[in-house]
């Protein structure tokens, strides 16, 4: 879990265990701030096999006129590609974009589910053309496009 994000998640053994601490503990006071339990929920398909995501806001809302030419748009990715596997896919796949980290990446995520899009940011627009070979190439069991980023 990122630091600060005020959450965390625990597992129990049992689902009595799970309620009983959400009995007796919802509303208790912990470092100033009253606790609150939810039981956590499945994925939107039901198979629960990973966090939920965050909504992000539109893909173009992330790009602006200074980072716009060094940026690619990628989409047909698998739904249950995570940005770990994007990073992986990417390196695997290219020359000289292995600097890239989490923070390179924008997984466009609507209702807690990732949609098959992504911007992926590089160090300048040499990189960016480097990343348009990426083009056709599988991840997965999909075929992905990739092409220039553009703001709407």
């Amino acid at each position: 879990m990122p630091p600060g994000k005020g959450f965390a998640f625990v597992n129990f053994d049992t689902n009595e265990g799970a309620k009983k601490a959400m009995t007796e503990l919802n509303g208790k006071e912990c470092n100033g701030n009253a606790l609150r339990f939810d039981l956590a929920k499945p994925k939107g398909d039901g198979g629960g096999d990973g966090p939920v995501l965050e909504d992000t806001k539109g893909l173009s809302s992330y790009l602006d006129e200074d980072n716009v030419d060094r940026a690619v748009k990628l989409r047909g990715l698998p739904f249950k590609t995570t940005v770990a596997s994007i990073l992986s896919f990417v390196k695997e796949n290219s020359e000289g974009l292995e600097y890239l980290e989490d923070k390179n990446v924008v997984q466009e995520v609507k209702d807690g589910k990732a949609t098959g899009f992504a911007l992926l940011f590089l160090k300048d627009e040499e990189d960016a053309e480097k990343a348009l070979d990426l083009d056709h190439k599988e991840i997965g069991t999909r075929w992905i496009g990739v092409s220039a980023a553009e703001m709407r």
